[in-house]
């Protein structure tokens, strides 16, 4: 009786050793046990694919592929590839007018940002306007903003812009600058 047990086991650990191989050997090599020279070589290939990108938004470090056209930071989502804009400023108001569209501003209402060149009888500016909801320029950005704003506009998918504050003493308006959805209405 104890042989028929014994022999018995030893069939059931040799056909579960025969099944084993044979679903190893239809899945390819085990990559526990490959070529060591084409292993290495994946690697080698592997490791210089990737680089390290600061991210613009969260300030952190990101391992990405060189190869990916849109590289994502691993911590905040921000696509690494567009540059990040979050900045306020004080707008140069175009003229002193009481029908200015202006006086009609409110705090946190969605402004419109335009590159362009505008030429005036007086004067050529070039400058990026900012305009209200209907289509009425309220005021410029300042020059060293500009400066700063204009080859990062030209990269970016959307610009997004609101009142921030208004102050009514002197006439100033802050607005937001962005391009991150988030910073927008948060």
């Amino acid at each position: 009786m104890m042989w028929i047990t014994t022999i018995i086991t030893m069939l059931i650990i040799f056909v579960s050793i025969l099944l084993y191989d044979q679903k190893k050997s239809r899945h390819g090599p085990s990559t526990s046990q490959p070529n060591s020279s084409t292993h290495k070589h994946y690697q080698t290939n592997n490791k210089e694919n990737f680089t390290f990108m600061t991210c613009p938004r969260c300030k952190k470090y990101s391992y990405v592929n060189k190869n990916n056209l849109i590289k994502i930071c691993n911590h905040c989502g921000w696509n690494l590839t567009e540059p990040y804009i979050n900045t306020t400023f004080k707008l140069l108001k175009p003229s002193n007018n009481a029908d200015d569209p202006i006086t009609n501003l409110k705090i946190n209402e969605q402004l419109y940002i335009i590159d362009e060149i505008i030429e005036d009888s007086e004067k050529s500016f070039n400058g990026i306007a900012v305009y209200n909801r209907n289509g009425n320029i309220v005021g410029w950005l300042p020059e060293q903003i500009v400066e700063e704003l204009r080859p990062k506009i030209a990269l970016s998918k959307r610009i997004l812009a609101k009142v921030k504050s208004i102050y009514s003493g002197s006439g100033e308006i802050e607005i937001l600058v962005t391009n991150d959805l988030m910073k927008m209405w948060g």
